[in-house]
């Protein structure tokens, strides 16, 4: 859905993505579930099944078998991606047009109240390298040869492979996603520190102005993000509603969902839900994490019941934490779902 600007009712209006002509559709997949006893078995794990959302740290062990069929649809996305590129990349024979730059993991019951620029307020503002520094080359690090062989490299533009899922239920594939993507993202985010530190001193002058004050660092000098999500309804971690990620961090991260997993269940951490999950995995990648307000994401969670959308109140705010467009205060206040 979206909102054109010169729509003054601020009532969102039906887009379809059929009629959209840049939009591909590349493929829809429709997973089986795979239920309590299923994702037990492949996990070697025993879980306490609960049909509601409990806070609590030992949520790893407390949680609806829905959460870990989320998780094995991401894996099962990015192998989609992966099968997807390869075939990209073997007609056009060109490895630099035939992958992806970024990954956008969203949830199905996701609502938008505008149109969202993403080349403008999210890629250019936060995701993409500025100008100055895009001739700036990758740290060049030592590699260790993960097992098995077939392990992702380091590099945005070769291909992943496609993990078999004796691979990806195994936690050992977590530790070697940490032993290899950390220090790249440690390098890589040292990187954009000196370059921040080295326009913040040099201070370079503009030699056309008469104002020998006047400084020509561009304004958008900034780290790079890997992630990116909404700055509000975290639930002690991260907003999970909406998360653009760069390419490698994309496939790094969702592809090791399961195996991630397993590894906090044998190392014995404790977190409290999704959101701490999602906070957990990103920063333990040492992957740079960015925020944006409602203004840039203008989105929501929506329900349906009778063919109308409506909103439930903690997914739009929860005491002083409002998560929506102020904008559209009137219109979500005569759309809350029955129960609210």
């Amino acid at each position: 859905m979206h909102k054109d600007n010169d729509d003054t009712n601020n009532t969102p209006d039906k887009v379809h993505v059929e009629s959209n002509p840049h939009i591909k559709l590349a493929g829809v997949q429709v997973m089986p579930t795979v239920g309590k006893e299923g994702w037990e078995k492949r996990l070697g794990i025993e879980l306490v099944q609960t049909k509601h959302h409990v806070f609590t740290q030992k949520w790893l062990r407390v949680l609806t078998p829905s959460v870990l069929e989320m998780y094995g649809h991401q894996v099962e996305c990015v192998r989609e991606i992966i099968r997807y590129e390869h075939k990209l990349v073997e007609e056009i024979k060109s490895h630099s047009k035939g992958i992806f730059d970024y990954i956008l993991s969203i949830r199905e019951d996701l609502y938008f109240f505008q149109r969202v620029y993403m080349m403008r307020d999210l890629l250019q503002g936060h995701m993409q390298i500025p100008s100055h520094q895009q001739s700036v080359s990758t740290p060049i690090l030592a590699q260790r040869k993960l097992s098995p062989s077939h392990h992702p490299s380091t590099s945005h533009h070769e291909l992943f492979p496609i993990l078999d899922d004796v691979t990806v239920y195994n936690y050992l594939l977590y530790e070697d996603y940490l032993n290899r993507y950390a220090p790249l993202f440690d390098a890589w985010n040292e990187l954009d520190r000196k370059n921040i530190e080295l326009w913040n001193t040099s201070s370079p002058q503009d030699s056309t102005s008469t104002n020998a004050t006047v400084s020509t660092r561009p304004e958008n000098i900034h780290k790079r993000c890997q992630f990116l999500s909404k700055d509000c309804l975290k639930w002690s971690g991260v907003n999970i509603r909406f998360e653009l990620y760069d390419r490698l961090t994309g496939l790094a991260i969702l592809q090791s969902r399961i195996s991630y997993y397993k590894y906090l269940w044998v190392k014995n951490r404790q977190l409290w839900n999704p959101e701490d999950f999602d906070l957990s995995q990103v920063s333990n990648l040492h992957a740079n994490m960015c925020e944006v307000n409602s203004i840039v994401l203008p989105l929501t969670v929506s329900r349906l019941q009778k063919n109308e959308y409506c909103f439930e109140k903690d997914e739009i705010f929860h005491q002083q934490d409002n998560c929506y467009p102020l904008d559209y205060h009137d219109f979500i206040y005569s759309h809350w779902c029955e129960s609210q």
